[in-house]
């Protein structure tokens, strides 16, 4: 009888292998020196793709970067809107790494705005949130008879 238990158990975490499911789209454009270039392969995110994020990404993104940068006496202005799987956990210091990011690459920031926000629920909605508590609770429960 325990070891068909923990068959049963084993079963259920496989079967519990969860992968997030996120919303997909990029968009914007890339100006400099008033030659305006769109993002190439835009997904609009009026209308995101849906996507199955790996094991690694723990996280949905929706972020937000308006920048007006310069670097060798050209000025870059970049507009992007994008939503992704990610393993960022923390929108506030992936924009601090994004502005370091073009100093390092030699960009002086005349202005810089970034916002990115991050869930971790199925499309940043409630989906994976009760699927998970149900599945824990059938493990404690069978944990306990496994136990007896």
């Amino acid at each position: 009888m325990k070891y068909q238990l923990a068959s049963l158990i084993a079963t259920i975490l496989l079967a519990g292998t969860y992968a997030l499911s996120c919303n997909y789209c990029i968009e914007g454009a890339y100006t400099v020196n008033g030659t305006k270039e769109e993002i190439p392969d835009q997904v609009k995110c009026k209308t995101p793709q849906k996507m199955n994020c790996s094991e690694s990404q723990v996280s949905c993104m929706t972020g937000t970067i308006t920048a007006n940068l310069t670097k060798d006496g050209a000025i870059e202005l970049r507009d992007v809107q994008i939503r992704n799987c990610s393993d960022i956990t923390d929108g506030e210091a992936s924009c601090k790494e994004a502005k370091d990011a073009n100093a390092k690459d030699g960009y002086t920031t005349n202005s810089f705005k970034c916002k990115i926000d991050v869930c971790s629920s199925d499309y940043c909605n409630a989906g994976s949130s009760p699927e998970i508590s149900l599945m824990m609770g059938l493990l404690t429960v069978l944990a306990f008879l496994v136990g007896q």
